[in-house]
């Protein structure tokens, strides 16, 4: 996620001028999208090769179609690039940081990163931006029509003559093939297919004929541009509608939400009373990201052909199908053309303000005392959150009838935004916690240099007689210069190893960060030819505040800095990684605290006790970060039984944090409560009517700095074996209204027991 500061001045996030233009471009396309566009089409000449002389031309365009297809194939698998790591484009860069989606330019389908999708549509600078740095959203990884072909031009002109094979098998049949000049294949994306030429000067022999032939082609049964104008329409609705937050996920925390443990944290409502409902951050991140996982598949947009509407007998469910079905194409239809959306747990960044404590939430609460005890106290409890939260949704369009019924998936990626429980653009707008400043906004259009006839001026239809076809093109953004090929100038050799067992260890993802709001991939190490894994690279200008950052699945990001990258500098840098572990973990209750009036009586519970089948913990190992460079890591683990868990985490300071709650039902008699006020006896009940609590919160721990500090899981600890245990204190079952404001004290109470309390190895 990355936050906007209330001085935030916006560079480029939804661009007025851009919307107004694109929606009129938009409109222009839906409604005219089933008419023919007055388009010269190109068709591939008849071959004039005599018929003995077929078998080359067969030959060859089949290794011309195959390999367009494995190109046409690696493009829709990631957004209209045929590579993400290596873009053949001289000048395009992507940032990728498969461990934070969020903060990259693509978002990983597998967990190695093999497989990377370019987000159309995200916020480009990081949480924390909007002060000295604006921020800004981009659309600037949605390719052109140009863009597309001359990347198939490359990749195709690559890869032929591995297809070709010298010409052995022809030669095998009799024919001699000699090359009079260089291969030059063009692509040319039509309106219901893509045909590529092939220009290769040959000159064929058999026998004593001898025939001369440079032209060759092959039509791919692809319709690559309806395609790509249906994804940019579905990203144009994220720009200006805002779907992923409005529908999807402001819609999913407002409906699952409510002061219940089993629920999100309310985005507001108050309690009035001693009871109060305390969550684990990273519990509630975990569910929200379950919601997205959930009901993200069930998105749906009209006209295609897996439009169906959801139909459900809960009431709630049904209106989150309802709200999850976008009317984008209007009365057009695609009946080949299925539209789905995807979310595989990736990880979001994730914000809830205000927390009341290390990974904590919990409401603010007003205790009222009468004087001289003439009522009995009462407290009123408000919750007030708001959420700040990115996450990355995938969208395949899939054409069933492509390459001759073989089908055919497009891939690209867009992210949703909340700040402060708003869409960006209502928050932008002034609509959220800052104003909005307009003067900050530009338009540049990056017109379609694939030579095609542009559209209809805006604000003007053509004759409905007449047949026409829009040709949606993606607008030039603003782009960050430090990341771009030729800002890379400084030279770096960086290593990188296996901090456990001093090995080398590849595919590790490097990140130069400078200054607060700058950075650039400067790829992933590999095996060199020293037997060292690492990378020889370039990397830009930084002065003084640089800093490295390491991303290996299996391993704790780490950050080193600071780094200067000065111009003509070669420097050499060796990173450790420390590989996450494998932990073995129970939980035990060691302590039971009885308050009594301002005393406390302590009772150890020897030898520790599981759980019992009506008690259930949240547990939340919070990684304290050794610099201010580090990131954050919150482990959670969820304890319904007694049997111990596995989580995975790296040596260092933690802080944990415990909620134990007691499902067993509770209910408060009446307490007869006798006063008395001037002279005259008055009795009340307290409280008036029985008081039932399904499930209570009846002990925990916040082991943390505000109260017995932090503790240390040593390497070696963590490689010996051994189980570790956390603990934590119960509190006594509540009889009387007051002893239910004991759970708002567990801070309290942690603190008078530090040493028994204490996580250890066992």
């Amino acid at each position: 996620m990355k936050k906007l500061n209330r001085k935030a001045q916006l560079t480029l996030y939804i661009i007025i001028g851009i919307i107004i233009l694109l929606a009129a471009i938009l409109i222009i396309y839906l409604t005219l999208s089933t008419q023919r566009a007055e388009i010269e089409r190109a068709a591939p000449e008849i071959s004039t090769l005599p018929l003995s002389y077929r078998t080359v031309e067969l030959f060859i365009t089949d290794c011309l179609g195959q390999t367009a297809e494995t190109g046409l194939r690696e493009l829709g698998a990631h957004g209209g690039w045929i590579s993400v790591r290596d873009p053949l484009l001289p000048g395009k860069e992507f940032n990728i940081d498969i461990l934070k989606p969020f903060d990259s330019d693509a978002v990983p389908l597998d967990k190695l990163g093999n497989n990377l999708v370019p987000y159309w549509w995200h916020l480009k600078t990081p949480y924390g931006c909007g002060g000295a740095q604006p921020c800004f959203a981009t659309q600037e990884n949605i390719p052109t029509i140009g863009e597309i072909e001359k990347q198939l031009n490359l990749f195709i002109e690559d890869r032929l003559p591995e297809c070709f094979q010298a010409f052995s098998e022809l030669k095998e049949q009799g024919f001699e093939i000699e090359e009079r000049g260089e291969l030059k294949v063009t692509s040319k994306i039509l309106l219901d297919d893509v045909i590529f030429y092939l220009d290769y000067p040959l000159k064929i022999t058999k026998g004593s004929e001898i025939i001369e032939t440079e032209t060759f082609a092959k039509p791919i049964d692809l319709d690559l541009r309806q395609i790509y104008n249906q994804a940019f329409a579905v990203s144009f609705e994220e720009m200006d509608g805002q779907f992923l937050e409005n529908h999807l996920l402001l819609n999913l925390i407002s409906l699952y939400s409510g002061v219940d443990f089993t629920k999100l944290p309310p985005i507001a409502a108050s309690t009035e009373g001693f009871d109060t409902v305390i969550w684990p951050k990273a519990l509630v991140e975990l569910r929200i990201k379950n919601l997205i996982s959930l009901y993200a598949p069930f998105m749906r947009i009209n006209g295609t052909a897996n439009a169906e509407r959801l139909t459900s007998s809960d009431q709630i469910v049904q209106g989150v199908y309802d709200s999850l079905y976008f009317n984008i194409f209007e009365n057009y239809t695609f009946p080949n053309t299925d539209i789905n959306f995807l979310y595989l747990d990736w990880p979001v960044d994730f914000h809830v303000t205000p927390p009341r404590g290390p990974g904590i939430l919990k409401p603010k609460s007003y205790k009222t005392e009468y004087p001289f005890g003439i009522l009995q106290p009462t407290q009123r409890n408000l919750y007030e959150f708001f959420y700040d939260v990115s996450f990355p949704v995938v969208v395949e369009i899939y054409d069933s009838e492509a390459f001759n019924g073989k089908g055919y998936s497009f891939f690209f990626a867009l992210e949703g935004n909340i700040l402060d429980n708003k869409n960006m653009l209502d928050w932008n707008r002034g609509m959220g916690t800052v104003a909005w400043d307009s003067s900050v906004f530009d338009i540049e259009i990056n017109p379609d240099a694939s030579g095609y006839q542009p559209a209809p001026q805006l604000g003007q239809l053509p004759n409905v007689s007449t047949q026409v076809y829009v040709n949606v093109t993606a607008p030039k953004t603003a782009e960050t210069l430090f990341d771009k090929f030729e800002q890379k100038i400084s030279n770096i050799t960086i290593y990188t190893k296996d901090k456990k067992t001093d090995s080398y260890i590849e595919d590790v993802s490097v990140e130069l960060i400078c200054g607060n709001y700058r950075s650039a991939s400067l790829g992933s190490t590999e095996l060199l030819e020293s037997g060292k894994s690492g990378l020889v690279t370039k990397a830009p200008i930084c002065y003084g505040d640089g800093r490295l950052r390491f991303d290996k699945l299996g391993y704790d990001p780490l950050t080193i800095g600071s780094i200067t990258t000065s111009v003509g500098g070669d420097q050499v840098v060796t990173a450790e990684l420390e590989p996450v572990r494998e932990q073995e973990i129970s939980f035990r209750k060691v302590l039971k605290i009885v308050p009594s009036g301002e005393n406390l009586t302590f009772t150890s519970i020897d030898p520790p006790q599981a759980l019992q089948i009506f008690e259930k913990a949240v547990v939340v190992l919070e990684k304290v970060p050794a610099s201010p460079y580090d990131s954050k890591l919150s482990v959670a683990a969820n304890f319904e039984t007694p049997d111990n868990q596995v989580i995975e985490i790296p040596p260092g300071e933690y802080s944990l944090t415990v909620i134990l709650m007691d499902k067993r039902n509770v209910t408060i008699q009446p307490d007869k409560r006798t006063f008395e006020a001037d002279d005259e006896e008055i009795t009340i009940m307290v409280p008036p009517e029985p008081l039932d609590f399904a499930e209570l919160i009846s002990g925990g721990l916040e082991y943390t700095t505000g109260t017995c500090g932090t503790f240390t899981i040593h390497d070696y600890e963590l490689d010996q074996g051994n189980v570790l245990e956390l603990r934590a204190f119960l509190i006594k079952r509540p009889v009387k209204i007051e002893d239910v404001s004991e759970i708002g004290k567990i801070a309290e109470y942690t603190n008078t027991s530090c040493t028994t309390l204490r996580p250890r190895f066992i």
